[in-house]
């Protein structure tokens, strides 16, 4: 499916209308980023649609759009996870809970900080996320506990860490 395709499920998923999150349009557009076929999305523009839903004036859609996020990060694998744990995404997220963004949206954010520095912060690959999680530590950002499946960033990642074959 197509970057147009992408971007109206995620419109879908993602609608100020939404009472909860529409998990089957956000369960869909993992599959989208998922499938390896040279019409669908690349994961670069898919995580570029999904921040500009994250950064929306409407906090009902930034909060979707972070529940979206956080479930290409546990459903789709390393190419979408280098491209939300880039410095630039995460500054954004940093630059968006600083600014006084409502209380849900900034917890979200700190709790999605805390569980990305825990499941993959020790991959080179990925210390912007150990770097700005202890900047937000000293900046007195307190982190929730975690929970075993906030360290799940996909299946591969679940079944090494309860030893399940995938």
């Amino acid at each position: 499916m197509s970057k147009s395709d992408f971007e109206k499920l995620l419109n879908q998923a993602t609608s100020a209308g939404n009472l909860e999150q529409d998990w089957p349009s956000t369960l869909a557009l993992c599959d989208m980023l998922k499938r390896k076929d040279k019409d669908t999305v690349r994961p670069k523009d898919a995580v570029t649609l999904i921040k500009k839903k994250i950064l929306d004036k409407n906090n009902a859609v930034s909060l979707h759009g972070l529940s979206v996020v956080e479930a290409c990060m546990k459903n789709c694998g390393s190419a979408v996870h280098r491209e939300v744990l880039d410095r630039n995404f995460l500054d954004d997220l940093h630059d968006l809970a600083k600014a006084g963004c409502p209380t849900q949206i900034k917890d979200k954010i700190v709790e999605l900080i805390g569980a990305w520095e825990a499941a993959l912060g020790s991959e080179s690959d990925f210390k912007a996320v150990r770097e700005l999680h202890a900047i937000m530590r000293v900046e007195g950002f307190s982190f929730p506990a975690l929970k075993d499946t906030d360290l799940y960033m996909d299946a591969e990642a679940a079944h090494r860490h309860t030893g399940h074959s995938a």
